[in-house]
């Protein structure tokens, strides 16, 4: 509750002008997000920049495990939501598990010369439930992953020089997660398979 007060001498006139300003919600979500606030002394509207946490340097075999949920699933316009990806400094050739615009399920494969060469679908995602998923690089390109309730899917083929891990987001910011993160942990290792369905259980 917002009270204002003023006092004017009997018969005085004056002259008040209010200025209030309070954050905007990102439209289209459904519910409330990041606010969206101008610069300080500007009354104009503003756009967010994309939520984007740096790079971790990664050397060798890792994994990662994310533990999230999401309150909404992305439409086809809204394009895909990426958890995690491992890649050499570029999104042209990357080890990823992303949601798919349009889609329900949790898919994990690889970018080579900046086009899809495979997927695998670990599993359906419902908006609000929790979930984990790990995904698995050995060092030497095979991709290996898994969700809660589902089985560990690998994949071959190869691609050397994974140099960091990008959490949340791509290289180009055109593929942000909207949802919570409860935990997120690296592994300086390849974990095995009893390990990974063990760690998304």
């Amino acid at each position: 509750v917002l009270g204002l007060g003023t006092q004017f001498t009997n018969g005085a006139t004056g002259d008040i002008a209010l200025e209030a300003a309070l954050p905007q919600d990102e439209p289209d979500c459904g519910f409330a997000s990041s606010p969206i606030l101008p610069p300080p002394g500007t009354l104009a509207a503003a756009t967010r920049l994309a939520d984007a946490l740096p790079a971790l340097p990664v050397s060798g075999p890792a994994t990662v495990l994310i533990e999230a949920a999401l309150p909404s699933l992305p439409t086809a316009s809204d394009g895909n939501m990426l958890l995690a990806q491992f890649d050499g400094g570029t999104d042209a050739d990357r080890l990823r598990v992303h949601l798919q615009g349009g889609g329900t399920s949790l898919v994990a494969g690889r970018v080579v010369g900046g086009a899809p060469a495979d997927a695998m679908p670990l599993g359906a995602v419902a908006a609000g439930a929790r979930f984990a998923v790990a995904l698995r690089h050995d060092g030497a390109g095979t991709l290996g992953a898994a969700m809660t309730g589902g089985a560990v899917q690998t994949l071959g083929g190869g691609l050397a020089g994974v140099t960091a891990l990008l959490l949340g987001n791509n290289r180009a910011g055109v593929s942000p997660l909207f949802g919570l993160v409860r935990q997120a942990r690296l592994f300086g290792r390849a974990l095995s398979d009893a390990e990974l369905l063990a760690a998304v259980a």
